[in-house]
């Protein structure tokens, strides 16, 4: 009988991965630097050219197997756009309705990003209702700036690690965190970043982008009675190792809490619940995420769930019928490195 396992998403759908309702303002795919649709969009621009030699360019990433953006900068020091300063201006996105930014980026070391919008509420200095809510890859926020200009949201370190990594972020939260009490943004009007690296698919959505998340199976015979360890074969006494790969095709990130793995067990396989001998209850054996960990495993025995059922001499207990892993953190979006984490648990033929 084969085992049967399901993924289960308690906020998010497995299916679709860029919303009906967005916005796409760069892909690269077009293999020039003036942005994708709408067409009156400004496209990429230097707006802090000091000191000289930044670069802006469209080339192919053999990673991403897409075209790609490249920002040549010294340092942060140069600051590079795609839209314009103000919502009448005739450059600008000046999007009323879609809140949630997505981008793809590739990073060696610290970058910014700025989502320059407009707001409900002056905060009484010039262009009170302009906002710059911005991003950097540190492990923690500054939130808001004396002038009440800026708001500030780290986005990890691990965004820098010279990997391709999809960020989503809701600007209306991002703003009330630590924004003016009733404030709202009437419009986004740009994108801003500093930094050398790369950057890709730049959306705004009116809803979060969602995960596409494919789940493998595979099992091997790592030991038999007869033959132990070498060459072992599948028979009465053996022990299978099983591994469960669960990889995020989608650019949405599955949020903490949302993703558990359940697993029925077949009746004529018993499941190793302690680590005795041949025996291993289940572990996370790869993770390239940086950000999911194992919570503690629940094993079915009748109809009552446990996460410390009696092991017999050789780590097994036979009468456990199915077991539920849950995720901890985040499952990151992919960008063009695989993002995936590996279960592996072990269970003896009877």
């Amino acid at each position: 009988m084969k085992p049967y396992i399901i993924i289960r998403y308690f906020m998010l759908s497995l299916l679709s991965t860029v919303s009906l309702f967005s916005t796409l303002y760069e892909d690269a795919e077009d293999g020039d630097t003036q942005g994708n649709t709408p067409a009156n969009v400004r496209g990429w621009f230097t707006y802090d050219a000091t000191p000289s030699g930044s670069t802006i360019s469209n080339v192919y990433d053999a990673e991403k197997q897409s075209r790609v953006m490249q920002f040549t900068s010294s340092g942060t020091s140069n600051g590079f756009m795609l839209g314009d300063w103000h919502p009448t201006s005739a450059g600008t996105w000046n999007n009323t309705t879609e809140r949630y930014v997505h981008w793809c980026a590739k990073y060696t070391s610290n970058y910014t990003v700025y989502m320059r919008a407009y707001t409900s509420i002056d905060n009484g200095t010039y262009d009170g209702k302009q906002r710059y809510i911005y991003y950097t890859a540190v492990d923690s926020d500054s939130g808001l700036s004396s002038n009440k200009d800026y708001i500030h949201h780290g986005i990890g370190t691990q965004r820098a690690n010279g990997e391709w990594h999809s960020v989503n972020r809701n600007l209306e939260a991002d703003l009330d965190d630590y924004g003016i009490s009733g404030n709202n943004i009437t419009s986004v009007v740009a994108f801003l970043t500093r930094g050398t690296g790369k950057m890709d698919d730049i959306y705004l959505t009116s809803q979060p982008l969602k995960p596409n998340i494919q789940l493998t199976k595979n099992s091997t015979v790592i030991f038999d009675p007869i033959n132990n360890t070498s060459n072992p074969k599948r028979i009465a006494g053996s022990v299978l190792e099983y591994t469960l790969k669960a990889n995020n095709r989608g650019f949405g990130e599955a949020t903490s809490g949302s993703v558990i793995i359940e697993d029925n067990i077949p009746i004529e396989l018993k499941m190793c619940v302690a680590d005795i001998g041949q025996c291993k209850k289940p572990f996370l054996a790869s993770n390239s995420t940086y950000t999911l960990s194992m919570n503690q495993v629940e094993y079915k025995i009748g109809s009552t769930w446990s996460t410390n059922p009696t092991a017999d001499s050789e780590g097994y207990n036979s009468s456990v019928t199915a077991i539920k892993i849950p995720m901890d953190g985040v499952f990151p979006g992919y960008c063009g490195t695989e993002r995936s984490f590996e279960i592996k648990f072990r269970m003896g033929l009877k």
